[in-house]
Parts: C-alpha cells; sequence; structure tokens
C-alpha cells in the first residue's frame, strides 16, 4: 500500500470515528463538550415527578454518558468506587464494576470522590477516579487495562473529566504539589492509548496549579487542537505530540467551565475566584444575604447573633448552610467560635459590637482576579493574547455552567438564576434575565434544538426558547437535587440526581418554527 492510500485510510477512519462519536452523548457535555446533540428531540415539557423509569443509583457527581443503548456513570457506595452500565430502555443494571479499594482523596464538601465524568467509544468506557486512577472497561464490564495514578493535590478535589478520540483517551492532572526543590508544579497533560493504557505522550505544564475544567477539541483550518484551561492562563497544544503550540493570558485561580467553540471562534470563561461573575460587585446581595443573621431585624448584625453558621458570603445566592455560601470555617467548635469572632471583629471598626452595611461594604473582599470570557481567533502560535483575543467581557461569567453557543449567541448560566445573552461577533451583552428558580447551579446548560435546559442544584428544571423574546416556557421540579449535566440521546433525556437516575422519553414538543 502506497503512502497516498495508507493516509487516505488514516483520515476515512478519523472521520468515521468522529462522526460516529457526534452522535452519541459520549463525554461531559455530550459531543466536544458542547452540550448539544445535533438532531435529537427529547422531550422538553414533562411532569419532572413522572419519569419513563426511575433507577436508584450510588451517590456521586459524575454526569451520564451514552453509547447505543448503554449509560454508563460512576458512584460511591460504602465506601467504594464504582462503574456501572445501564439499559438506556429500561433503566436495569447492566453491570457494575468496582474499582481497586484505596483511600478515598479529600474533596469539598460540594463535590464527591465520583465527580469526573467517564468516556466511552464504540469499544471502551474509560474512567478516572482520583483517588486511584484510570481505568478501562469493555462495553460488558470487562476490565481491560488499569493505571494507577498518584492523587493530585487540588483545593477541592480533581473533577477534570478524560475525553477520548480516534483511540486515544487525554486527561489534565493540574496539581498544586510542586516539583522537588522548585517553585513549579507537578501539573501535567496525558495521552493514552485506549486499546492499552500505554503513555503515549505527557506534557509538563508546570506553571498550573490545580484546576477543574475538561480539555476540548478545537478544529480549524485542517487542523485539531487540544485546549485546556487552566489557573490564569488557557493553552492549545498538538494532539500527536503534546506539543504546546499557544497560551492565552486573563483568567483567574479557579478555571472550571469547557472551552466551547462555533464554526469561527473559541470561547473560553472563568469566573473571578470564589464565583463572583462581574468585575464589579454589586454590594447589596452579600449585605441582604448576611442580614439573615439579624435576628432582631434593626438592620445590623450583634455579636450576640453568631450563630454556629456565621460566617461572611461569598456566594449570596445560595442557603446559609450551604458549604461554599461564604468563608470556609473550622469544624473543631472551638476554633470555629475563634474564626468568626476574627471575621466579625476585623469589620467591627468602631468595636462597637455591631456589625453595619457601612462597615461591611468597606472591607468588602470578593474573591481575587477579574471574571473573563473572551473569543478566540484561531492560528496563533505562542503568547497570542494580544493577537488572537477577538473581544472580551467582564460581566455574568458563571462559575461552574460551562456556555451553550446557538447561532450567533453564547448563552451564560450563572447561580442565582441568571442567565446572559452575548453576541458571538461582537462579545456584546444581549440581555440577561431570570429564571425564576434561584439558588446554586451545578449542572452545565444544554440545548435541545432551539430549546436551553438548566437544572438548578434543587432540582428546578426551566426550559427557554431561543428564537423571539426571553421566556421561561416551562418549569417542573425533579424529585431529588442536581449536580450532574443532563444527557441526552435521540428520544430520551436522563438526569441524575443525588439518590437516582430519571430517564424521561417521548415525542418532543416544539412550537412552529
Amino acid at each position: 500500500m502506497n503512502f497516498f492510500c495508507r493516509l487516505l485510510l488514516i483520515w476515512v477512519s478519523s472521520a468515521s470515528f468522529q462522526q460516529s462519536a457526534a452522535n452519541e452523548w459520549n463525554q461531559f457535555r455530550g459531543p466536544n463538550g458542547s452540550g448539544v446533540l445535533e438532531g435529537a428531540r427529547p422531550p422538553i415539557r414533562f411532569d419532572g415527578q413522572d419519569p419513563t423509569w426511575h433507577q436508584a443509583i450510588p451517590s456521586g457527581h459524575a454526569s451520564p454518558v451514552l453509547w447505543g443503548q448503554r449509560l454508563f456513570l460512576t458512584g460511591l457506595e460504602e465506601g467504594l468506587l464504582q462503574t456501572l452500565c445501564l439499559d438506556t430502555r429500561s433503566g436495569h443494571l447492566l453491570w457494575k464494576q468496582q474499582a481497586p479499594k484505596v483511600t478515598l482523596a479529600s474533596h469539598h464538601k460540594a463535590s464527591s470522590p465520583a465527580a469526573s465524568t467517564p468516556c466511552v467509544d464504540e469499544q471502551r468506557v474509560y474512567v478516572y477516579f482520583d483517588s486511584f486512577g484510570l481505568l478501562c472497561y469493555d462495553h460488558e464490564g470487562n476490565e481491560i487495562w488499569k493505571r494507577p495514578i498518584p492523587t493530585p493535590k487540588s483545593l477541592y478535589g480533581m473533577s477534570s473529566s478524560p475525553i477520548t478520540s480516534n483511540g486515544k483517551v487525554f486527561l489534565v492532572l493540574d496539581n498544586d504539589l510542586k516539583l522537588p526543590e522548585s517553585q513549579l508544579r507537578q501539573s501535567k497533560l496525558m495521552a493514552l492509548d485506549g486499546a492499552t493504557g500505554e503513555i503515549l505522550w505527557e506534557t509538563p505544564r508546570p506553571y498550573q496549579k490545580s484546576g477543574w475544567s475538561t480539555p476540548a477539541l478545537w478544529a480549524h483550518g485542517g487542523k485539531e487542537e487540544l485546549v485546556v484551561l487552566g489557573n490564569g492562563r488557557a493553552y492549545g497544544y498538538d494532539l500527536q505530540e503534546g506539543k504546546e503550540l499557544w497560551y492565552v493570558n486573563g483568567f483567574s485561580r479557579e478555571t472550571i467551565a469547557v472551552p466551547i467553540m462555533d464554526e469561527e471562534r473559541l470561547f473560553l470563561s472563568a469566573a473571578r475566584q470564589g464565583g463572583a461573575g462581574d468585575e464589579v460587585i454589586d454590594p447589596e446581595p452579600f449585605w441582604s444575604s448576611l442580614l439573615t443573621f439579624d435576628q432582631d431585624q434593626d438592620g445590623r448584625i450583634s455579636k450576640e447573633e453568631i450563630t454556629d453558621l456565621f460566617t461572611l458570603p461569598i456566594r449570596p445566592e445560595l442557603p446559609i448552610e450551604h458549604p461554599g455560601f461564604g468563608i470556609p470555617l473550622p469544624k473543631d467548635p472551638e476554633q470555629r467560635r475563634k474564626r468568626q469572632a476574627d471575621l466579625f471583629g476585623w469589620r467591627d471598626k468602631n468595636q462597637d459590637g455591631f456589625l453595619s452595611k457601612e462597615e461591611f461594604v468597606s472591607e468588602m473582599m470578593i474573591g481575587s482576579g477579574r471574571p473573563h470570557l473572551c473569543a478566540i481567533t484561531p492560528g496563533g502560535r505562542g503568547d497570542i493574547t494580544q493577537t488572537h483575543i477577538a473581544w472580551s467581557l467582564h460581566r455574568g461569567i458563571p462559575e461552574i455552567p460551562s456556555p451553550v453557543v446557538y447561532e450567533d449567541r453564547l448563552y451564560l448560566l450563572r447561580s442565582g438564576g441568571m442567565l446572559s445573552g452575548v453576541d458571538t461577533v461582537t462579545g456584546r451583552m444581549l440581555f440577561q434575565e431570570r429564571l425564576g428558580a434561584s439558588g446554586q447551579y451545578s449542572a452545565s446548560p444544554i440545548r435541545v434544538d432551539q430549546h436551553l435546559l438548566a437544572i438548578s442544584e434543587s432540582g428546578i428544571l426551566s426550559v427557554i426558547p431561543l428564537k423571539g423574546p426571553f421566556q421561561v416556557a416551562h418549569q417542573t421540579s425533579l424529585n431529588g437535587s442536581v449536580h450532574a449535566t443532563p444527557a441526552m440521546d435521540m428520544v430520551t433525556l436522563y438526569i441524575r440526581t443525588t439518590e437516582a437516575l430519571l430517564a424521561f422519553r417521548g415525542e418532543a414538543s416544539f412550537p412552529p418554527k
């Protein structure tokens, strides 16, 4: 076989794989992390209390992924990490495999040891647990290979998920641990052979601390790059050898969203460290949330009103008992009371035993860095911060949910139920509207045809038409809270709650176009 024929065979094989993967919700947020499965028509108007089927599952935050009539997800049960496979038609458990028993890595209260989403191709499913490493099974649940990986040190625990393309598996392992006798970090990006688990290449990321974003593939100009968003900086890498091609600066310490793209641009986003989405912070929601502790309703906080939950708010849209609401406090009761007294005393400037609105606002510091959304044009090499940013925006930026693009608009969903629409060409903010379902949003929105689906952590699903004036066309309440991003196939929507997997199947009801 001559060189041209071999090249053609590789190209056809690659194109076939990409087309097949594009028809399956095979990784976190579906095809290439986009939050979209083109041509899918699962129902968008349904009673959240009446699923087609309901299957109890172990706890975990990993999103479900699909291939054919099989659904894969991970969980934690009685201290054991598990991979499960369900029949999409009935929800029946087809198989369950336990990862090797290990000491579980530490995680933030709002996260889980089973937070990273698996990825799957037509032959294998790939699972990452930060407490163990990578595991590979065939679709029948037979273990093909496993690769223990030391647990990276992370502020909140790992949640970046592996992705697969053309028989390779890519995994970001950003790490707060320093290299020996160095200020640089042990962070790295790795590519493995999906069939054997053999490491094909590793690329150091020495300037990167822990991060939580899942990488994405960016195809342009007949080439494909691997894009990784990390703290302070995003990088583009060559797929074949892992060579660093470009980088762009401007992001905060905490990066979570998946890079997404349209036909012309790459979109990267990160809130300020601590979650604030606006460069100019409105102090009113923060003070209003602090007044929850104002028991005598005199418009200020006294020392006597410091309860066990008292802290200074970071995310005022959350209930005070949520672990992400405010500045973290020690578990030890004595240390906790001392920390609370310090937080109060530092802001009680006149030391009269009361915290007033003026004192609070004058000392209000919410996170570091600035929220940042930018559009990147292709073709850059090296530092492209000054040359390939088409536009930037610094308000309305989500902390956890990744954006969704549709036609010439980018949709951003912040906690509190705030939805923003941004012009993909100019970066102009087109609208900001509330969904009427407040609280935390950990699940990313997804698009079903011309509708956006958003689910709050409390389990309220909102449906927003993307044509015409803003409106919430439908809302329903699910049984349980939701941390994981939903998945879909051509006719069914799959939603993971804290206790169960729910399937909603039926003919989609769309208004006339």
